[in-house]
Formats: structure tokens, sequence, C-alpha cells
């Protein structure tokens, strides 16, 4: 797949949403309480991804939305903050010799460097995880008060088949924990 039709799936996933969305007037009308479940899941996914960029949209979300911004992302904020500080200290001290040196030590500092042996991804491009974005959508469905596996029908319909109902079960089952962290078995 290339480069422009990547971006027009991504188009056409994001409008899915959208589309979803604004078809769900009673959960649409309190913009608060969306910003407030989308900040949810950003923790649900920083918490079993490990990747910061769900912290950063849950601060961006919940200053625009005049939310509160939760504490786990102050954490975070605290944590790189101190991470960077130290990288002046230390760097001061002792300068890289090069710009790859740096951009290395910032995207160590601030918690974005790819987990284990990621096959040339990185934070960006696992952030936006195609079976990440089909759950979710399953999961705005479920929270509509439909069945798992009608929801899943629905996206796959969103999309015009593609994927198919099947494929949309698989990532729904891959992700459904982040949703649903108290239905895993212990």
């Amino acid at each position: 797949m290339n480069m422009s039709e990547a971006k027009k799936e991504k188009a056409a996933r994001d409008a899915a949403i959208h589309e979803h969305l604004k078809k769900s007037k009673e959960y649409y009308k309190n913009k608060k309480q969306v910003v407030a479940d989308s900040v949810a899941i950003a923790k649900l996914h920083w918490e079993n991804t490990g990747n910061p960029l769900s912290v950063w949209r849950a601060y961006s979300e919940s200053r625009n939305a005049g939310l509160a911004v939760p504490d786990w992302v102050y954490e975070y904020f605290d944590r790189v903050g101190l991470n960077l500080w130290n990288l002046s200290v230390t760097e001061g001290l002792n300068p890289p010799k090069n710009k790859r040196q740096v951009d290395r030590a910032i995207t160590k500092a601030l918690e974005m460097k790819a987990k284990g042996k990621c096959g040339g991804k990185n934070v960006f491009s696992t952030f936006h995880e195609k079976d990440m974005e089909l759950a979710t959508e399953v999961y705005l469905y479920i929270i509509d008060g439909n069945k798992p596996g009608l929801s899943c029908k629905y996206v796959s319909n969103d999309h015009k088949g593609k994927p198919s109902t099947s494929t949309v079960k698989r990532a729904w089952k891959k992700y459904s924990p982040i949703f649903f962290p108290e239905k895993i078995k212990k």
C-alpha cells in the first residue's frame, strides 16, 4: 500500500468514526462526556501499550474541552520533565557529537523510544495501529447499547466490507481488554 492509499484509508476510518458520533445524538449532546470517555480510552491505551502519544492526546483533549487534566498525565509530564532536565545537565557536561545523538537522547527522555524490536515502527506509526482503531469503533457501538458481534458487523459495513466482519472481530478480541479490563480473567 502506498502513502496516498494509506492516507485515504485513514481518512475513511476517521470519517466513519466521525459519522458514527454524529449519528449518536444522545451520546454526542454532552461534549465533555465524549471527551472524558476519549481521555479514559487514552489512559487505557497508555496503560496497555506505554505509547506516550496517548498521554499527549489526553492532555490536549482535556485542555480543549475545559476539563481537568488527569493526574496520570501530570505524572508522565513530571517524569519526562525531569528526564529532560537531567539530560540538559549531563549533556551540558559532555555534549553529543552530532544531531542524531541529540535526537536519540530527547526521544529517550520523552519515553518515545519504541519498545522491543518493532521493525522500524515508532510511537507515531503504532499509535494509529489499524486494529486498535477498528476496536475503538466497535467500542463506540457497544457503548451505544449494541452487542459486540453486531458492533463488529456495523464497523465492517461502515468500511463497505473492507475489512471483513471476521477481521473486525479479531481486532476487537485483540483489544477488547483495553476497553473492558474488568473482563480479563485473572
